[in-house]
């Protein structure tokens, strides 16, 4: 249950990062990196652990026609420590910027973290090539493609009001399809793979219907769920979403089992071969 709120929370956040930007891009609003140069707390409360309040920045805007502009930001403190984002002099952050009346206000939104980021992902690229060679480019194309095809098609869909359940049913089929037949190939194996995948999907699809409305379950319990609705979006059916979320990670469980098992079945022969190497090479004996 803990990987299917997980996933639940991820397809929410998801979702209101794109409800927010449709929205940015119909204010004129832009976001952009900056550089704090000032912090002003005067109007903040520290409640324990938590601030509550305002903080005021002096930024330096540091790319798009904004550059080398020193903008006031503002900071709203909620006192919600998962949520809130306590900045200091030096730090690099990004700022929405809405022109309005020929006047510039921004807001920060948060720490910029996209270099370290990028630099994580081209590791694990690296890695995932050097040792999985064609498996991990395999491998790689299913994962790229499976986050595009959520993206623009899951995220935007459920945003405009589509049935949840057969949506998340057709991007199964799909994301199972390239998945399985990408890194596992088009035979027999591949197959079986597959039509496991989709008998299991329609079963846990049915069995998530029938008990979830036994337990009378809604999904509103899933945190930012009353956000989401609350942004313009109140034709969403979260109950149905959630049902959709629980098939969805459970499939989930079976492309990484295919995935990791193709990567792990390449990677055992380098590895034992190495390590029976150093074995040999070393004197030392086994009772």
């Amino acid at each position: 249950m803990k990987k299917t709120n997980s996933f639940l929370i991820a397809i929410i956040i998801l979702a209101l990062l794109l409800s927010g930007l449709i929205a940015f891009q119909k204010n004129d609003q832009i976001e952009v990196k900056a550089r704090v140069l000032k912090t002003d707390n005067s109007d903040m409360i520290q409640s324990g652990v938590a601030n509550i309040g305002n903080q005021t920045l002096e930024v330096e805007i540091l790319e798009g026609k904004h550059q080398g502009e020193i903008l006031t930001a503002y900071n709203e403190l909620t006192g919600e420590l998962q949520l809130d984002n306590y900045f200091q002099v030096n730090d690099k952050i990004i700022v929405a910027i809405q022109e309005s009346n020929n006047q510039l206000v921004a807001k920060a939104i948060g720490l910029y973290r996209l270099n370290w980021e990028l630099l994580l992902f081209f590791i694990f690229i690296l890695l995932l090539i050097l040792y999985a060679g064609k498996v991990g480019l395999k491998a790689l194309f299913s994962f790229i493609v499976s986050l595009y095809i959520i993206w623009n098609f899951l995220i935007l869909s459920l945003l405009a009001g589509q049935q949840p359940l057969i949506l998340s049913t057709i991007i199964l089929l799909l994301l199972s399809a390239i998945i399985i037949f990408s890194v596992a190939g088009f035979n027999k194996k591949g197959l079986a793979a597959f039509l496991g995948t989709i008998t299991g999907l329609f079963a846990k699809t049915v069995i998530t219907m029938i008990f979830g409305d036994l337990l009378y379950l809604k999904g509103m319990t899933a945190p930012f769920a009353e956000a989401l609705l609350y942004s313009r979006h109140l034709n969403l059916n979260i109950k149905h979403i959630f049902y959709a979320t629980v098939a969805i990670s459970a499939s989930m469980a079976e492309i990484l089992r295919t995935i990791t098992g193709s990567i792990g079945l390449v990677l055992v022969a380098p590895i034992t071969a190495f390590l029976a190497g150093w074995i040999y090479c070393t004197e030392f004996s086994i009772d």
